[in-house]
């Protein structure tokens, strides 16, 4: 928007520049034409047709120079708009989800009391934010002794695009009791889980992508 508008406010100033040394020049020479006595009339009506249309022209270049001048402070706040949500998208895509301090806290609380089970943690192999976290999920639930090996890279495909965490069992229509504890402790720190099944005898818990709002 504001490169149009300077490029008319350049035509304008171009035109008022041209008619404020039309002006004086035409009076000059309606004067000269007076002292040799060879007045045109003409001539001297265009002196103040030429000064009207160089104020007008003035005028118009004020009022485009202020247009031009806001036009670029819009451009200016919608750039630096647009590059705080090109950083805000880039944080969202480089942060790391993890299991830390209160997030912790109330992992290991909503899980006191619940039996400790059997269980494997699998990440897509190629998703380095992934396995981290599966890492870290190993970890914690080991400090509440459930029996977890070290996490596992699969194949991308084997995880079929599975996106935040997924718990799978052996059989979706009887589900162990420490399901529905295992998904409200995720919930505690705003990772939510939820419940699939698999061919397994053991229960796996499956990290996916990061989702956008976590």
């Amino acid at each position: 928007m504001s490169n149009s508008v300077w490029q008319s406010l350049r035509f304008v100033r171009i035109l008022h520049m041209v008619f404020s040394y039309a002006t004086p020049l035409t009076a000059f020479a309606v004067v000269a034409s007076n002292a040799y006595g060879c007045s045109k009339p003409m001539v001297a009506l265009a002196v103040p047709i030429l000064g009207i249309c160089s104020v007008v022209f003035m005028y118009c270049e004020s009022a485009l120079r202020a247009k031009a001048e806001e036009a670029d402070k819009q451009d200016a706040r919608l750039w630096r708009q647009q590059s705080e949500q090109r950083a805000a998208a880039l944080d969202e895509r480089t942060s790391q989800r993890e299991i830390v301090g209160e997030k912790k806290d109330r992992f290991l609380e909503a899980l006191r009391g619940v039996p400790p089970a059997k269980i494997a943690v699998v990440y897509a192999e190629t998703d380095s934010e992934a396995a981290k976290f599966a890492q870290q999920i190993a970890d914690t639930l080991r400090l509440v002794k459930w029996d977890v090996d070290e996490p596992r890279g699969l194949p991308k495909k084997e995880l079929r695009g599975i996106v935040g965490l997924v718990v799978k069992v052996r059989d979706q229509h009887n589900k162990p009791p420490w399901v529905a504890p295992l998904c409200k402790a995720f919930g505690e720190m705003e990772f939510p889980m939820a419940v699939g099944w698999h061919g397994n005898s053991v229960a796996a818990i499956y990290v996916g992508t990061k989702p956008p709002q976590e």
